[in-house]
């Protein structure tokens, strides 16, 4: 039987109740900056990372929603319109017991906090997402534990984080990796949109003697070293010879 992730609390009442409950307890974290990444100013520090489950957004409107897709589903749905869960004030700091319907973002605005909405579903626009103001990233944990509550929300089935995060670690870890890489090509002097286009589009090449590409290597927690090696030599390749930088 697995466990929940090292540093979260299990909630210590039973998820639902009724004949079809699952018995086991959703997690909580220990201390609000457990869920977090990045807030605030944080944000722009990471203003090449691609758009992710869990990322707060301030629409053009100033409506807060949260995207509640996986990247892949997001991407497929580009010049239609993305479903997210709206972000509202949240009536106190912690909402983990008993409140199913929603996910607890406490500390979100410093001295301010606030909740996804699960019961809230809004279909918003590609270009109002893609003009939008990321407010949040949500840590790796954090992302989970959405991931938990919204498939707990509509499933009423528990799935630990642990076991969660053995499938979103690869989009999280090709986020993590476009941001260094991009972050690299512009600081050298290529524009953000080029950099994310010549990224891109060498995460969808076959590495050599192999028929995966770098991208779907990225899902073998074995390869990713790899993946990371391959891309450090891709962008010096793409870096003009008098730039120097960090390296990936």
């Amino acid at each position: 039987m697995t466990t929940p992730a090292q540093g979260a609390i299990p909630d210590s009442r039973p998820e639902t109740s009724g004949s079809d409950t699952d018995h086991r307890e959703l997690e909580k974290p220990e201390h609000s900056d457990a869920l977090y990444q990045a807030r605030g100013p944080e944000v722009h520090e990471l203003a090449h990372r691609p758009l992710l489950t869990g990322d707060v957004l301030r629409l053009p409107d100033g409506q807060m929603v949260t995207l509640v897709q996986h990247p892949c589903a997001m991407a497929n749905t580009r010049g239609r319109k993305q479903l997210t869960a709206t972000v509202d004030l949240a009536p106190n700091s912690w909402l983990w017991r008993g409140s199913y319907r929603l996910m607890p973002l406490p500390a979100l605005i410093p001295g301010t906090d606030y909740a996804v909405y699960f019961d809230d579903l809004v279909l918003v626009p590609h270009p109002d997402v893609a003009a939008a103001e990321r407010v949040t990233i949500l840590s790796d944990f954090g992302l989970n534990l959405l991931v938990q509550r919204w498939a707990h929300h509509n499933t009423r089935i528990v799935v630990w984080t642990k076991t969660i995060h053995q499938h979103t670690a690869r989009a999280i870890e090709e986020a993590d990796l476009v941001a260094d890489t991009v972050g690299q090509l512009v600081a050298s002097g290529w524009l953000p949109a080029e950099a994310r286009t010549a990224m891109n589009t060498w995460l969808d090449e076959r590495q050599p003697h192999s028929t995966l590409t770098y991208r779907a290597m990225l899902g073998d927690p074995q390869a990713r070293s790899t993946v990371r090696a391959a891309a450090r030599k891709h962008v010096r390749q793409l870096r003009p010879p008098d730039v120097t930088g960090d390296d990936t």
